[in-house]
């Protein structure tokens, strides 16, 4: 059982104060950020179920602290991490995933000390994130400078001010310039998703039995029809995770790879 849809389902209909100022925070971070280029596909609850275990009770508590990422994490930005059928990964990338994925496990409540953990996991999310782009641009799609605006506006319309938002990308390791790279990545792979998967179905009766299988993990969920719609979207949702991670996996093995940290 994937904990996470969980969590989303807490994050959505939780009634204590303590999940609805999580909610808020949820949307101005992970929603406009922590998951540009699918990263909950790459890093987060399609990657491992049972390293999620046990992170629903903490991750609200988790959140209101600020993860940073020291000196020795990084590497120097020039430097070439990763050669991709042909293409050089470099540092400043690297830097900015290993970023993201320290923040984004740590808002699952997972212990961010060991930072060969978090290496791992941010060249293995780097390189994903790679192949996929690769397979996208093969493909012809592209997106719009107006779309690309439409986007950032909206991100900005999520804070109190302009410099609210560039502080918030900041802790990211993000400048509005790389910002806005990630968002025109993102953007095409939905495209990609789109054009790829095709809309997914999930049948009320896969929602009641899904739905029956949580409560016996929490006694805390509202009522069936409160959370219906909620839990028919993640089980679309994890079913896409599926199908791209199983894309993700055969692009890996088919692609030349030479890691060089």
């Amino acid at each position: 059982m994937n904990s996470c849809i969980i969590i989303k389902i807490m994050f959505q209909y939780g009634n204590n104060q303590t999940i609805g100022v999580y909610k808020r925070m949820f949307k101005k971070l992970v929603s406009m950020i922590l998951i540009i280029l699918l990263f909950t596909v790459l890093v987060a609850c399609g990657d491992n179920d049972d390293e999620q275990e046990g992170t629903a009770n903490n991750s609200s508590d988790t959140q209101a602290e600020e993860v940073t990422v020291s000196d020795d994490e990084k590497i120097e930005e020039g430097m070439v991490v990763a050669v991709i059928n042909g293409k050089e990964v470099t540092g400043d990338r690297y830097n900015t995933v290993y970023s993201q994925t320290k923040t984004l496990l740590y808002e699952q409540g997972q212990d961010v000390k060991d930072q060969e953990l978090i290496k791992e996991k941010a060249l293995n999310a780097l390189v994903s994130q790679e192949v996929l782009s690769q397979d996208v641009e093969n493909q012809g799609i592209v997106v719009s400078k107006q779309e690309i605006d439409d986007y950032i506006n909206d991100a900005k319309s999520q804070f109190d001010s302009e410099k609210q938002f560039e502080k918030e990308l900041k802790k990211l390791n993000y400048t509005e310039e790389t910002f806005r790279d990630q968002v025109a990545l993102q953007l095409e792979q939905k495209q990609y998703v789109k054009e790829s998967f095709g809309k997914i179905e999930v049948s009320d009766q896969e929602v009641e039995s899904y739905y029956k299988e949580l409560k016996k993990q929490s006694d805390d969920l509202p009522k069936l029809e409160e959370v219906k719609e909620n839990i028919k979207a993640q089980l679309a949702n994890q079913q896409l995770q599926n199908k791209l991670n199983q894309r993700i996996k055969e692009l890996k093995e088919k692609a030349e790879i030479e890691m060089n940290i």
